[in-house]
């Protein structure tokens, strides 16, 4: 039943139809081209689905906030999309609140595929952990 599984995934996953349901029901639609989402799409068909659903279980299992606190050292930027519907803004602006050294960007019209969406302000706000790091 694996192999049907895989088999499905390399047919479904990368095509215009989930990408438009994609568009749907999370990705800002005017932000994301086909082009740019396909890689995405593509890398999801490599992965072993119970091996990415065990995952997806583990990581909204986990927490770790009693760690946070002790990053004082640790130069940290959290970016969050808040139109990301799989992990909320408010989760990373507390877990940012809680890393002593870290600064919080949110990205008013990123989802979870904020990096692809609004690339420049990703990487604006990447840059300016480097420079804080290369001032330091």
């Amino acid at each position: 039943h694996a192999g049907l599984v895989k088999l499905a995934s390399r047919l479904v996953v990368p095509t215009r139809l989930t990408f438009e349901l994609a568009r749907r029901l999370e990705i800002h639609p005017e932000l994301v081209q086909y082009e740019d989402f396909l890689p995405y799409l593509i890398g999801i068909t490599h992965t072993d689905m119970e091996f990415f659903f065990a995952l997806l279980r583990e990581a909204m299992a986990h927490d770790a906030t009693d760690v946070l606190p002790t990053l004082h050292d640790v130069p940290t930027v959290v970016i969050a999309g808040l139109r990301d519907r799989m992990i909320h803004a408010v989760r990373s602006e507390a877990m940012a609140a809680q890393i002593p050294s870290a600064h919080y960007v949110a990205i008013e019209d990123g989802s979870h595929v904020t990096p692809i969406e609004r690339a420049e302000r990703v990487n604006d706000a990447i840059a300016a952990l480097l420079s804080r790091v290369e001032q330091n």
